[in-house]
């Protein structure tokens, strides 16, 4: 898959769409972003940094309580615990889920929208995706056509896009905590895009 496969009409739909962005603070692309471990637990602390933000978030797993600690100061000093759970998928392996702090929901992600001060899941914050706001749209179309160009899903293409044709504005970061830093188990097209964005200094 190479770069100009993608016309310049799409690096204007994915700036216009950046720009649209801004202006929905509901979406979860606009949140500050983190997802669960991945394999076996282990006590572990380390630190998330937004780039583009400017914004430090220190974390801490401790494994015999299944809990990840958060502290950061973005206007209001935090700290915050979230409760780990886990399940055993079909496929084999671990997958772990967050427990909402404040509705108790397992979810995959939590957010931290601008205007707040703590990380709760997209339903306690009625949280939206890009894809369903712009259903549709110019900028939609065309990421539909880049999608079936690069032989993707419409997410990917809308990743592939922005990575392309920008400096990393417009990527919804998603920070883990490394507890394992072996091999990227990813391949193809999603390989290449996480190193890409790696090259950026994005966790995608």
């Amino acid at each position: 898959m190479s770069q100009e496969l993608i016309p310049r009409s799409f690096e204007v739909a994915c700036k216009r769409g950046i720009e649209r962005r801004r202006s929905h603070a509901r979406r979860v692309e606009a949140c500050l972003t983190i997802g669960p471990p991945r394999g076996n637990l282990r006590t572990i602390h380390g630190k998330w940094y937004w780039k583009h933000l400017g914004w430090l978030v220190y974390y801490s797993i401790h494994a015999p309580s299944k809990t990840m600690g958060l502290v950061f100061n973005h206007g209001l000093p935090v700290q915050q615990e979230v409760k780990l759970d886990r399940t055993e998928p079909n496929y084999g392996g671990i997958r772990w889920w967050f427990i909402c702090p404040k509705c108790g929901r397992r979810v995959s992600r939590l957010y931290r929208p601008s205007y707040t001060h703590y990380f709760f899941c997209r339903h306690c914050y009625d949280l939206t995706y890009e894809s369903v706001q712009s259903a549709g749209s110019w900028a939609d179309k065309l990421f539909e056509k880049a999608a079936r160009e690069i032989n993707a899903s419409k997410r990917v293409a809308r990743l592939w896009v922005r990575l392309t044709h920008t400096n990393g504005q417009g990527i919804q970061e998603v920070k883990r905590p490394v507890i394992d830093k072996g091999r990227n188990r990813r391949s193809g097209v999603a390989l290449r895009m996480t190193k890409l964005a790696q090259m950026k200094g994005l966790n995608i």
